[in-house]
């Protein structure tokens, strides 16, 4: 896995961990390929900081957040 920053991201990635909200519900689950459209609202969430699996995709789990 490798850890990138939300400006990182891209279509196509895929999630290494779970994302989880400020209620600590699941948002995105592990193995979750990521979209534009998701990416985007991640990123209007203020999530900062993913885990990508480069097994996966070569190219995403959300371990912080401003919230």
């Amino acid at each position: 896995m490798k850890r990138i920053s939300i400006m990182e991201a891209q279509a196509g990635d895929t999630l290494g961990n779970h994302i989880y909200g400020s209620n600590n519900s699941v948002l995105l689950k592990k193995g979750t390929k990521l979209t534009d459209i998701v990416i985007n609202l991640l990123r209007k969430k203020e999530f900062l900081l993913f885990e990508i699996d480069l097994r996966q995709s070569m190219n995403t789990t959300i371990i912080k957040s401003l919230s």
